[in-house]
């Protein structure tokens, strides 16, 4: 396996919300991470450089980025947060997986083991 590319919802009509959801995903991004798994997660990733440089937060602007790092990864990850199967973002990053062939994994949210990769 090269990594885990962990899709999860981000896009929330508050900052307090936006800010859970990357909590959420760094709290699983870290469990995953000390089990030996390589993970990438944009949400963990680019939430904070969001933040401090003013960046946009919606899914359409990180998409191009979004899309490069997933068609390196060997495996989509899908963390089931609250709002998951409403997010633009994941349902984008779902589609694009399935039509580069890369497995698609469900991971339960709060994340108690590891996922079956």
């Amino acid at each position: 396996m090269t990594f885990l590319y962990l899709a999860s919802p981000y896009s929330a009509k508050t900052d307090l919300l936006r800010h859970e959801r990357f909590r959420q995903a760094m709290e699983a991004t870290a469990f995953m991470t000390r089990k030996g798994i390589t993970v990438f997660s944009p949400i963990v990733h680019n939430h904070e450089m969001a933040k401090r440089y003013s960046l946009p937060t919606d899914s359409e602007f990180w998409m191009k980025h979004n899309y490069a790092m997933l068609r390196g990864a060997s495996v989509l990850g899908i963390l089931e947060l609250s709002g998951w199967e409403d997010s633009i973002g994941v349902m984008k990053e779902y589609h694009y997986a399935r039509r580069l062939n890369i497995p698609i994994r469900q991971i339960p949210y709060p994340i108690e083991e590891l996922p079956v990769l």
